[in-house]
Parts: C-alpha cells; sequence; structure tokens
C-alpha cells in the first residue's frame, strides 16, 4: 500500500513548499518534539518541517492512504 503525501511547511533556509503533493509513499515518522515530517517514497526521501502547521488529517480508502499537513 503507498500513499499520498500533501503537506506545507519549510524544506531549507528561505525555501517553503506549499501543497506539495508526493506521491508513491511508502512510510512516513512524524517527529513531534522535532515537528518534523519524514518521508520515503519512489521520489526519494524527504523531510519537511512542520513547525507552523495547524492540521494534520490522515485518511485510508480502501488500501490508499491520504496525509494531509498544512
Amino acid at each position: 500500500m503507498s500513499a499520498t503525501v500533501t503537506v506545507t511547511g519549510t524544506v531549507g533556509p528561505g525555501r517553503t513548499l506549499t501543497a506539495g503533493v508526493f506521491t508513491g509513499v511508502t512510510s512516513f515518522t512524524i517527529d513531534t518534539v522535532q515537528n518534523m515530517i519524514y518521508f520515503e517514497s519512489s521520489q526519494g526521501r524527504k523531510e519537511v518541517s512542520i513547525n507552523a502547521a495547524t492540521t494534520i488529517t490522515a485518511t485510508k480508502s480502501g488500501s490508499t492512504y491520504t496525509l494531509v499537513i498544512s
């Protein structure tokens, strides 16, 4: 099963990601202490700061997961 992740956050110094969509995500970890999400996908390993996020929604429909962080 893979997931689609839509995330708004910071991806580096002075680099903001707004509603970035990543498909084929095979795993993700939310670090609540560092306010980071780390995930593996067919696009490689990504890490995004979710410090300013106010909402995290996870939905499962059949064998598909959707994770939205904004």
